[in-house]
């Protein structure tokens, strides 16, 4: 007889990991099966799945309901697809910041450049 997950709370003060983003899995960019699989067996949230594997991914198999090598790609797809989140946020922000830099430093252009143009 195969049990459910039951629901955990997003909130995991044993989790340290600062780079670790907490997100539901609906908002993953993961294959529809995975995905399914993921929900079917109760996991909500990127943490749930790292809380999970984090005791051994003979656990996450055995919650999931499938065999190792399964588990463990469905594992490395939920990380993967973190870690490119997390780039590609970390990358928005950065360019954010080098926009505002170039945007300012226009501001700073002095007018006295297009009152000489005229004179001539």
């Amino acid at each position: 007889m195969s049990t459910t997950r039951t629901a955990t709370p997003h909130y995991h003060p044993h989790n340290n990991n600062n780079n670790s983003i907490n997100m539901s899995l609906a908002q993953l960019p993961l294959r529809p099966s995975s995905l399914s699989t993921l929900i079917r067996r109760g996991f909500d949230t990127t943490n749930d799945v790292k809380d999970s594997a984090q005791v051994s991914i003979a656990n996450f198999a055995s919650e999931l309901g499938t065999s190792l090598e399964t588990a463990n790609g469905i594992y490395k797809e939920v990380l993967q697809c973190c870690e490119m989140l997390h780039s590609s946020d970390v990358n928005s922000k950065e360019n954010e910041n080098t926009n505002e830099q170039s945007s300012s430093s226009f501001s700073n252009i002095d007018d006295d450049d297009d009152d000489d143009d005229a004179d001539n």
